[in-house]
């Protein structure tokens, strides 16, 4: 679903966007949501991953200002909108995606946190079908990796020792 806009229609509404007016202006991605879930299913629909996937975190470069824009300093991009990622290992094809979009954004957090939440949901498609998943440790708990194996989706992560509780049971 690609949309042509001629010329001369560009410079008169090149500032003007489709967006349903009773829609709720807090959320941050309103006026991209319908594309990027055209673009998640047409993800999900071209590809079938191998056995071995990850869940990590990507950095979308973007020298746009806005609410979602995000800096982490170990990436090779610095800055740019954050995608949490689930990733085929043999061949980094992304299967399925989620924009983070804030601390204070309207997600509903679990009391697990919100690295079990990212994951758990990413991985949901991947349920009893002997998918092994791979993330870092940031992601790693004893709890997430005791409830994917519950799923059948056997787990590897990696931990720190200074990670504190969520490594303890």
């Amino acid at each position: 679903m690609v949309y042509y806009v001629p010329r001369p229609i560009q410079g008169t509404y090149g500032n003007a966007s489709v967006v349903d007016p009773d829609e709720d202006e807090e959320e941050k991605l309103r006026k991209v949501r319908s594309f990027l879930e055209f673009f998640k299913q047409k993800c999900k629909d071209l590809y079938q991953p191998f056995q071995h996937v990850a869940v990590d975190e990507r950095l979308v470069k973007s020298e746009h200002w806005s609410g979602i824009r995000q800096y982490i300093k170990n990436k090779p991009t610095k800055w740019g909108k954050k995608l949490w990622v689930l990733a085929d290992s043999l061949n980094g094809y992304i299967c399925d995606f989620d924009g983070y979009i804030g601390r204070n954004a309207q997600q509903e957090v679990s009391p697990n946190g919100l690295q079990y939440d990212v994951v758990m949901k990413l991985v949901a498609p991947l349920r009893n079908q002997g998918s092994h998943l791979y993330f870092d440790n940031f992601y790693t708990s004893v709890k997430l990796v005791k409830n994917l194996f519950q799923v059948l989706i056997p787990a590897t992560g990696t931990a720190a020792e200074n990670r504190g509780d969520s490594l303890r049971q």
